[in-house]
């Protein structure tokens, strides 16, 4: 019997598997606080894994990663991409943007073979933004990180994007107003995907696991 049908068969015992690739440490730390809060604690039926091991930056190595997630049969696959990154290659002359695109259509496809769900999410400029709408209900654009980073410490003067300081404080400074920054973000993420436009796709992420598997982000 297929590793698929078994699934099928057995489906209210098995544990749902995510993938989520990531582009830096600064995520990955975030990511893995939010997995111990949110998931491990309260909703063990839930497998996150954070990914990669190790960072690179090669397009080609993320899409092959990316397709043995599916190949290993995850229920759901994420591509969290920081676009400040992007927007750089491409200001040194890079086609990063159309390769992108075309990675992200070979891995849609690969996706509907595998019948698992996938989605490529946009950090713009970067992550930094999502953690600005815990505090401002704002959809201004910011020509890079750095200017996020100046508007976040008007209400978090000792952000630090250290992985340390990220893993032992952010998520509790943040908790209280988590829901809101998921419904701030929503309503970016049906926005066309632009240079100029901030958005924080991780917030469909969020909202995503908050429906499928009924995950309670309520005010503490």
């Amino acid at each position: 019997m297929s590793r698929r049908a078994r699934r099928g068969h057995h489906s209210r015992t098995l544990r749902k598997s995510i993938y989520l690739l990531v582009d830096g440490e600064s995520e990955q730390a975030y990511l893995q606080g939010y997995n111990q809060e949110y998931l491990r604690r309260k909703n063990p039926q839930v497998n996150l894994s954070i990914q990669p091991k190790f960072f690179n930056n090669n397009l080609n190595g993320k899409e092959a990663e990316l397709k043995k997630a599916m190949d290993d049969g995850h229920d759901y696959v994420f591509w969290l991409v920081d676009y400040d990154v992007i927007l750089k290659e491409e200001r040194e002359g890079a086609n990063t943007k159309e390769k992108l695109q075309a990675i992200n259509r070979k891995l849609q496809e690969q996706a509907r073979k595998k019948g698992c769900q996938y989605e490529m999410l946009y950090m713009v400029p970067c992550l930094e933004f999502w953690f600005l709408l815990h505090f401002e209900n704002t959809t201004k654009h910011f020509s890079n990180c750095s200017e996020v980073e100046k508007a976040l410490k008007c209400h978090l003067p000792e952000y630090s994007k250290k992985p340390e300081w990220i893993k032992q404080h952010l998520i509790n400074k943040l908790s209280s107003n988590f829901k809101e920054a998921i419904d701030r973000a929503m309503k970016l993420y049906h926005r066309p995907l632009a240079d100029n436009e901030a958005r924080a796709d991780i917030g469909y992420f969020f909202n995503k696991l908050e429906k499928d598997f009924k995950i309670n982000y309520a005010k503490r």
